[in-house]
């Protein structure tokens, strides 16, 4: 509507922006409240469309600005002094842009002006929880007792207790924990944090080094609470202990129990990969592989299933069985719905076509995921891993421009291996200026890494020596050896050192 009334402009604009809000567009909703509000001064709804603004910025998470707005609208006026919802929500706007303090004082403002409003409760609650988020372990609890104590009858007071073990579970207070998440489990037994106050008893415990008093406990939680719809994750929980503990032979018998006792658990793809874990890890691959290949066949598309294809190729790799491996990728890749886990198939499978020595096949493997060009890890390290293979060739050219991607684009570890590789070419070239340069960037900037830190220092040793710079050559690998004692690196610089 084109009109020169500035009313009516101004009505379209109020119209459009709950149009927009009840659609919920809220960027479109807030741009035609503050054309309204911009355009409208003296108008009695500029009160009304702050609000709206406020409850916008908040929708869209932006904090600090609803805050503003929520002040304009509820303290700065007393149009919507009785509103409660808005004045939780402007806590919260405080409390989510860091202003915590401004946040406790309306939450206590809340209480007191609607002390029978559902908000009350809540108010409390976040006081405590904003206590708990800054480490303040002693307010929480304080603060979590006082709902207690103020509201018997709230919904909150199951959360209230487990939070409470929580805040003592982080002082360390593991006995006064266990006391807070026990009676939550007493007192309300059907409520949804019951499974979160049992995994807080046997943390704490584990943490204590008790592993058998974590066990005892969940297994008599078991025999104690047969009704209940998560004893199957209890039950793996306790696997899960024996496997951290490397007692596999306990922790398979633990997860057959599950598989015998709650066969239509969620959990049985999960129960069945780490099975295979376990039986690989005691040598016992080939019952392993039975395990790997009943996740995969029956989800692969999940963690578990995409896993176990990978673990399935690493006892194929170690077993020599490289056809196997080769048969197991083609198989799965045309079956993945996720393109990075589809990138990550065909890396490995590249892999295995290297650990055989099968290099013209690795070579295209490589190239079909470095062709992809999408930015992701395994294109990078496709990247480099066909740089080695045209460095190896003396394409020096191919391979550089391989390195010099990755470098350019990360700054992780393979950022520090493209460095190291960019080095090592220009010093296969006999390149030396060119090679000092790229590897001193390794020492300056990548020391976090190691492997790719170290080989850096020995191949700049190896340069100072080409450049008669001997002094600087020793400095090098007495370097390594600072880092490296007993190792290969170790006995090379040694080498080297003997040499000088």
């Amino acid at each position: 509507i084109k009109s020169e009334d500035a009313q009516m402009t101004n009505n379209v604009s109020y119209g459009k922006g709950y149009s927009y809000f009840n659609l919920k567009d809220f960027g479109k909703s807030a741009y035609y409240f503050t054309e309204f509000i911009k355009n409208s001064s003296n108008d009695k709804k500029v009160n009304e469309c702050q609000l709206r603004l406020a409850d916008c910025f908040y929708a869209e998470k932006d904090f600090v600005k609803a805050s503003t707005y929520y002040q304009r609208a509820l303290i700065n006026s007393d149009e919507f002094n009785n509103d409660e919802r808005a004045f939780f929500n402007y806590a919260q706007s405080l409390f989510k842009s860091g202003s915590y303090t401004d946040a406790i004082k309306v939450l206590e403002q809340i209480q007191l002006k609607f002390p029978a409003s559902s908000y009350a409760d809540d108010s409390q609650y976040l006081i405590g929880w904003i206590a708990f988020q800054r480490n303040e372990f002693d307010e929480a609890i304080k603060n979590y007792n006082i709902l207690i104590d103020r509201y018997p009858h709230s919904t909150l007071l199951p959360i209230a207790y487990y939070s409470i073990g929580d805040a003592y579970f982080n002082r360390g207070e593991y006995s006064k924990a266990v006391a807070s998440y026990n009676r939550l489990i007493a007192q309300y037994p059907n409520s949804q944090y019951v499974f979160d106050a049992v995994n807080g008893i046997q943390y704490s415990f584990i943490v204590q080094d008790q592993q058998d008093n974590a066990i005892n406990y969940l297994r008599d939680f078991i025999s104690n609470h047969s009704g209940l719809d998560f004893l199957d994750k209890i039950q793996f929980k306790i696997g899960e202990i024996y496997y951290s503990a490397n007692n596999y032979e306990a922790a398979i018998l633990e997860y057959e129990k599950l598989i015998d006792n709650y066969p239509k658990s969620g959990l049985i793809p999960q129960t069945y990969y780490w099975l295979g874990k376990s039986l690989f890890i005691l040598n016992r691959p080939e019952e392993a592989i039975s395990f790997f290949e009943f996740v995969k066949n029956g989800y692969l598309n999940t963690e578990e299933g995409f896993n176990s294809v990978l673990e399935l190729g690493n006892i194929f790799r170690k077993m020599n069985n490289s056809a196997a491996e080769t048969v197991l990728y083609d198989e799965v890749i045309p079956k993945l719905s996720d393109s990075k886990r589809i990138s990550e198939i065909k890396f490995v499978k590249a892999q295995s076509y290297i650990a055989s020595e099968k290099i013209p096949e690795a070579y295209e493997a490589l190239k079909e995921i470095v062709d992809l060009r999408d930015g992701s890890l395994f294109n990078h390290k496709a990247e480099i891993e066909l740089g080695i293979l045209e460095l190896a060739r003396g394409n020096f050219e191919n391979s550089l421009s391989l390195f010099e991607d990755v470098a350019k684009n990360r700054k992780d570890d393979l950022a520090a291996q493209a460095l190291y590789y960019i080095g090592l070419n220009y010093f296969q070239q006999e390149r030396i200026p060119e090679a000092i340069t790229e590897l001193i960037k390794v020492r300056s900037v990548y020391s976090l890494y190691d492997e790719w830190y170290t080989k850096s220092l020995l191949l700049l040793g190896d340069c100072y020596v080409i450049n008669g710079a001997k002094g600087d050559a020793a400095d090098m690998y007495k370097a390594v050896l600072k880092r490296h004692r007993k190792n290969q690196y170790a006995e090379e610089a040694k080498e080297k050192l003997d040499k000088l």
